[in-house]
């Protein structure tokens, strides 16, 4: 297709329209149409029609806010602290911090419920937004402390299973020497000299470094305390591909939601067992990517995940402090010294879900029912698990705040005040989250035209050159003749662009376009 400019005819004051489109504000579409238009949106728009300004606008659900005040008075306060002092997106921060402390805590601690079965305190947590947003940041805000706090359990390990006492340890290993100490003693692991090193095993941990199957099945093998994974690109461990390994990793990775144990048998290794498959997830990606994670099967991830998918752009703003750190820092720490049961119950030390909490449970899970009967797609699995959801966000933040508040150990039970935290956060945030990430997934891909529009938007611009902005212009999305000609054509046909004069440079006159202004402005 030829980039020639058309040549209107004389009578015709504005760009040929396809006949689906709005008529051209001339006096046969109605002079007081017109003159109403004009009126509206000021003189630049004389000459040009109305424009479906919906064709550029995001194809996913309205965001959400996050409900801030639904959080416990410390963690609520900390959030917003480090949000405000780092300049970083509130939800950003809100999922790395309640990640974090779900990290911490990790398989010492489990929900009992009225079934009398032990619910884990695993959070998926996806943080979703373009690059330059402050994802990576509001992750580190908890993965840095959660790798100091691993390298002092290790530090830690080291000198209580040495035979050679005369060792020092930082103050975080120090304060988790007993607790290191304890949990070899109730392995049965004594420390007592190098006679049992081959005895000791592996180091503790709390970051899992290994996500394809084989690593997996061994950084597990050892100890019921749990992992986490803190990942910037999510795609890279939920182990995007058809292949077998990429399918094996993927399934094992979801299986660690449920916190159960797993036996596998392998070629090499024979028959491995890990006690309690038990993984936190707290990683980022982009919205374009989320269908790559999700993939054409409904295998039950998107409903595992705490989706923050927020309404975000860069900001220009430098943060101005770094916020509490160190209050936050010894809250995980304080979660991680939870002394484990390990009695006949099991390793994890229980929570009880106290009876008061019934009423409210059976109300919103009614409400959740209902709304899964009239879904349809992985929206009805969503629903589907939105009691769990909240009943796992409810216990740790309740744990959460007790350490904020300096408390050591574990809360005896929580109650209605608590549950009813975590029902009105899926209510409010995380079942439109979830409902957003599906139509960031499902979303059809933006053909050239589309992607023209937007660009143009951004660029500002009421007349562009076709060389210098589009063909050679940073960040244009559409570079190749025939793709650029197509899409110019779509938006002449849409009224968002009608040809200019040329420019009278010297040398080759390149075609230059007029854009609508409401496309730039509106």
């Amino acid at each position: 297709m030829s980039l020639r400019p058309r040549q209107a005819p004389a009578a015709q004051p504005v760009n040929e329209a396809a006949p689906d489109v709005a008529p051209a504000l001339t006096a046969d579409a109605g002079a007081d149409k017109a003159h109403a238009y004009i009126r509206e949106k000021g003189h630049s728009v004389i000459g040009w029609k109305p424009v479906d300004l919906d064709f550029v606008a995001p194809n996913t659900v309205p965001a959400p806010l996050f409900p801030l005040e639904v959080l416990p008075e410390r963690a609520g306060g900390l959030i917003a602290d480090f949000s405000d002092q780092r300049r970083l997106q509130l939800d950003f921060v809100a999922g790395a911090v309640i990640g974090g402390f779900s990290a911490a805590i990790g398989n010492r601690v489990r929900l009992e419920g009225f079934d009398g079965e032990a619910e884990p305190l695993a959070l998926f947590v996806a943080l979703v937004g373009p690059p330059g947003t402050g994802k990576s940041k509001a992750l580190n805000i908890a993965g840095k402390p959660l790798n100091r706090i691993e390298e002092a359990l290790i530090a830690a390990y080291g000198a209580a299973t040495a035979s050679d006492r005369g060792y020092s340890l930082s103050a975080l290993a120090s304060a988790l020497k007993e607790t290191v100490a304890r949990s070899l003693l109730l392995e049965g692991r004594s420390g007592a000299g190098d006679e049992e090193d081959d005895e000791i095993g592996p180091p503790p941990g709390l970051v899992l470094t290994e996500t394809t199957a084989a690593g997996l099945l061994d950084e597990l093998q050892e100890g019921c305390d749990g992992r986490v994974v803190v990942n910037h690109e999510l795609t890279s461990v939920l182990a995007v591909g058809s292949g077998a390994g990429a399918l094996k990793t993927r399934a094992i990775l979801l299986q660690a939601f449920d916190g159960e144990p797993y036996k596998k048998r392998t070629k090499t290794s024979g028959s491995v067992v890990i006690p309690a498959l038990h993984l936190a997830i707290l990683g980022a990606t982009q919205p374009d990517r989320i269908a790559l994670l999700t993939g054409k099967v409904r295998d039950g991830l998107v409903p595992r995940f705490l989706w923050h998918v927020p309404d975000v752009t860069p900001k220009a703003e430098m943060a101005v402090g770094s916020g509490d750190i160190q209050a936050f820092e010894d809250a995980l720490v304080r979660l991680i010294r939870i002394e484990p049961a390990q009695d006949a119950g099991g390793y994890s030390r229980r929570i009880m879900l106290r009876d008061e909490a019934r009423s409210p449970l059976e109300a919103a899970s009614e409400r959740w029912i209902e709304a899964q009967r009239k879904a349809d797609g992985a929206m009805e699995d969503v629903f589907g698990r939105a009691r769990q959801q909240a009943l796992r966000l409810a216990t740790v933040l309740a744990l959460a705040e007790h350490a904020l508040a300096g408390n050591d150990g574990a809360i005896p039970s929580i109650g209605a005040d608590d549950v009813r935290r975590g029902i009105e956060l899926m209510d409010r945030y995380f079942i439109g989250m979830a409902e957003r990430a599906i139509g960031c997934a499902g979303a059809p891909l933006a053909n050239d035209a589309l992607r023209l529009a937007r660009y143009l938007r951004r660029l500002g611009k009421t007349t562009i050159s076709v060389r210098d902005d589009i063909y050679r212009g940073p960040g244009s999305p559409v570079r190749k003749a025939d793709a650029v000609a197509v899409a110019l054509e779509e938006l002449r046909q849409r009224g968002f662009a009608r040809d200019a004069a040329r420019s009278g440079s010297i040398g080759r006159p390149g075609l230059m376009i007029e854009v609508h202004p409401d496309l730039i402005h509106g």
